[in-house]
């Protein structure tokens, strides 16, 4: 009441006043989500090299919050950073994740992941290897975020949007450039 009769005292319009309140709220948002995003470490799993137990590797993320969303980068990174630039495990360039979901329902989080043809082919043959780095990014995404069910799908397939998935519904599709 004392800010409304402040401004009315002062014959402050009201409608100015408001717009760079939240245009104030929004700078604010922006810049404290900047500030929490834009360095912090994240714990990466990945199988040792004979392949007999995970090791955890503290890293941290370049994250541009105004256009990256948490789960994409790590995804992206646990994939395209140690596999191709530390050659832990070397593949070739169309070795790619196309498309990642982040699907949030009422009481859980999910992502699907859709791997090119060429990437399916390559699980199935390294098969126990792969099998290996799924359940380091299962505990990869578990460790930094609410991320609680991973579905992964194969041969590039396509899900039209709004296609339900088990129990959940993609919202959006994230592209991985």
């Amino acid at each position: 009441m004392k800010v409304k009769r402040w401004i009315e005292d002062h014959k402050v319009p009201l409608i100015p006043v408001s717009i760079i309140v939240v245009v104030l709220g929004v700078a604010a948002w922006l810049t404290i989500r900047f500030l929490m995003l834009s360095q912090m470490q994240y714990t990466f799993y990945y199988p040792d090299m004979l392949f007999q137990k995970m090791e955890s590797e503290p890293r941290s993320l370049k994250i541009n919050p105004v256009t990256d969303y948490m789960e994409q980068k790590l995804v992206e990174d646990y994939f395209l950073g140690p596999l191709k630039y530390e050659l832990r495990m070397p593949v070739e360039d169309d070795l790619k994740v196309s498309d990642i979901w982040l699907v949030r329902d009422k009481n859980s989080t999910g992502i699907v992941i859709n791997f090119s043809e060429k990437l399916s082919t390559y699980i199935r043959d390294k098969n126990d290897q792969m099998v290996w780095l799924i359940q380091g990014l299962l505990l990869t995404l578990k460790k930094n975020t609410d991320v609680k069910q991973i579905v992964l799908l194969e041969r590039g397939n396509k899900i039209p949007e709004g296609q339900y998935i088990g129990k959940w519904q993609p919202a959006f599709p994230i592209l991985v450039e």
